[in-house]
């Protein structure tokens, strides 16, 4: 640190620039010429101005450091503020300069003058560097949207999606029950669209969708308005916005007189006016993503099918409206109206239809049929797909599948192939067949996939095969061990081992084309159609349903197992017995009821005896089973509960 007497000396009148000199070089300030060094001709060139030594005067100054003022910038301001107000800056400094010189004529100014000279101009601000933010017209309400993620109903042409499957990404997605996303997915006949979620968000919506989309699903994001309601801080952000730029100008413009106008052409030729509201809420709709199917021949087939079944409900509509049709009065019919064979001809494809929806349940009626066709009273029209329009192999995979499925195939007590065929004939099965087809199919497809391949198809048939020859022999009158078999196992094919596997091998071979085709797994679809050749899709889509139906009843009446009774309580009970008895090795209910172990009016609906299982089973306590391989049991509320074979679990017996 350096302390003495300084002198500032200012470079140029142009700019605010001084120069620290120390107190020895005074002289050549004061004008004395005994001080003033010799100098030379360039010396003199280089002399400062005579008036510029009348406005520099010499004074003592405190030491450097403690010189705060030379250092700081202007009023604290930094370098951005500074450029970007070069030229008021300017302006101020030599305004201030022009003021010091004319206030400097005394012979000796203070130091407080000195140090008010030296000290920067404050800015003055402008209407323009207001900060704080403009304000908008909050008379009118900011417009709020949601975002709607729409299900289309082209997902389900993808055999992979079926509703099982598109329900549960509904599920992982959105986060709802079952029930919920049942309802989402419900779609009406003519229904292309359903909505399946809402989202304030449009990130969010966005995530979702996408996650639908890596699932297989086609979906789509649309922009909806909606009602203005409380304020949140969506609507404060909203706010403080403006419509466009213009506004936004105009905004920060007030109070300064300048104006911001929007330039106005004059148009070349006057549009007419567009529609309003057109398009309201579906400009902003996403363009969805044209999925192929994973088996192009299969999708074209099924929409072939689906037009074939459009047309002939139009077809249908047709006859109807002819039916309502007043009938002509025999006198009324004159020569110009057409002929019968005319109109005949030109409503061929109306009767067509008409005579399909006639169906012979009955082998009388089909009898009847046959006579009244030799006799030549009429002409009958086949009413479904013939055998002879299906293929030997399809007929010979048809047999083997319902052979696997049920047990057998249905035309055993056949004597003729006409009646053999007949079963290929049936365009719908019963409850009770679908029933079977879906305990089987709940076996093969024990992942709920919603799909299964060949190979865990073999693997069941095999898996059963086995397990029926380490048990063949074992089957008592109490438990039967080929409770969980398949049909064609306990049906008694099975045997002989050697026939079973050739027929496994055999069915595998047969069904492989017919149900993968191209692909590499099948699904339930897909056995309803080969077991049922003539099915049309309305008749598919109700057998469906009804197995949709079992899977809510199998979830709805599935009780917990009961456990095993204990080994000293079972023999606890197998003493009762015993000591009961009178050596026969069974107990009448007459002899319970006398006893007092059974309620008297049930006696008359028991009528044979019971064992010591039975027995057991009778009096084991309520939360029990009485031993690993009884079928009946009781819940801890004392309910009644039975294994049921064709649900595969065991249910309450009052359902």
């Amino acid at each position: 640190m350096i302390t003495g007497t300084y002198l500032a000396e200012r470079r140029s009148m142009q700019t605010a620039c001084y120069d620290i000199v120390s107190a020895h070089h005074t002289s050549d300030l004061d004008g004395s010429p005994g001080s003033r060094p010799p100098t030379s001709s360039s010396s003199k060139r280089r002399r400062r101005p005579r008036a510029l030594a009348n406005v520099t005067r010499c004074t003592v100054l405190p030491a450097l450091a403690s010189i705060d003022i030379l250092s700081k910038d202007e009023q604290g301001l930094d370098a951005n503020e500074k450029a970007s107000k070069p030229r008021q800056g300017s302006r101020l400094h030599h305004g201030r300069a022009n003021v010091f010189i004319g206030g400097l004529d005394t012979p000796v100014p203070s130091d407080q003058e000195f140090h008010a000279w030296l000290a920067p101009p404050t800015p003055t601000p402008t209407p323009r560097a207001r900060t704080t933010p403009p304000t908008t017209n909050t008379s009118k309400s900011p417009k709020l949207f949601s975002f709607k993620i729409i299900l289309h109903r082209k997902s389900f042409a993808d055999s992979t999606n079926t509703t099982d499957r598109v329900v549960s990404c509904l599920e992982d997605v959105f986060g709802v029950d079952t029930k919920t996303a049942e309802r989402m997915v419900d779609f009406s006949d003519r229904q292309l669209f359903r909505v399946v979620g809402v989202c304030s968000d449009h990130t969010e919506a966005l995530r979702r969708a996408q996650n639908l989309r890596n699932r297989g699903l086609m979906v789509t994001v649309t922009t909806v308005p909606v009602e203005s309601g409380p304020c949140d801080e969506a609507q404060v952000v909203l706010k403080n916005r403006h419509s466009n730029y213009g506004d936004l100008f105009r905004e920060g413009l007030k109070g300064t007189g300048e104006s911001c106008e929007r330039r106005t052409w004059t148009p070349l030729a006057v549009l007419p006016p567009a529609e309003e509201n057109a398009g309201t809420g579906w400009h902003n709709i996403e363009s969805g993503i044209r999925v192929m199917p994973e088996d192009a021949v299969e999708a074209f087939f099924t929409k072939e099918e689906e037009r074939l079944q459009r047309q002939q409900e139009r077809q249908q509509r047709q006859q109807q409206q002819l039916q309502q049709q007043p009938h002509m009065q025999a006198e009324k019919v004159t020569c110009s109206q057409p002929k019968f064979r005319d109109l005949v001809a030109k409503h061929r494809s109306t009767l067509e239809v008409a005579a399909k929806q006639v169906t012979m349940e009955t082998e009388e009626e089909v009898e009847t049929a046959v006579e009244v066709e030799a006799s030549g009273a009429v002409t009958t029209v086949a009413v479904q797909e013939t055998p002879k329009q299906i293929n030997m192999a399809r007929k010979e995979a048809c047999r083997m599948l319902r052979l696997f499925v049920f047990g057998k195939v249905g035309n055993e007590d056949a004597k003729t192939t006409a009646e053999r065929d007949r079963v290929l004939c049936g365009s719908i099965g019963t409850k009770e067949e679908m029933l079977e087809l879906y305990n089987v199919w709940a076996m093969l497809d024990d992942d709920a996939s919603g799909r299964a391949d060949i190979t865990e198809f073999r693997r069941l048939a095999e898996a059963n095969l086995q397990e029926y020859i380490r048990l063949h022999g074992t089957v008592g009158a109490v438990f039967d061990p080929m409770a969980n078999f398949l049909p064609w196992v306990k049906g008694g094919i099975a045997g002989n081992v050697e026939d079973s596997t050739k027929f496994i091998k055999k069915l595998c071979d047969k069904l492989v084309p017919l149900l993968l085709g191209k692909k590499s797994s099948f699904t339930m679809e897909d056995m309803v159609r080969l077991m049922w050749p003539c099915a049309q899709p309305p008749e598919i889509k109700t057998m469906l349903s009804w197995c949709k139906d079992f899977r809510s009843m199998k979830r709805a009446c599935r009780v917990r197992t009961p456990p095993v009774l204990d080994v000293d309580e079972l023999e606890g009970l197998s003493s009762v017995f015993h000591h009961i008895q009178d050596g026969s090795g069974v107990l009448t209910w007459q002899e319970l009821v006398s006893r007092g172990l059974h309620d008297p009016e049930e006696e008359e609906t028991r009528q044979s005896p019971l064992g010591v299982l039975q027995f057991c089973e009778l009096m084991c306590p309520s939360g029990y089973r009485a031993h690993a391989n009884a079928l009946v049991g009781s819940d801890p509320l004392g309910n009644r509960v039975i294994y049921d074979e064709k649900l595969g679990s065991w249910r309450l017996e009052a359902f």
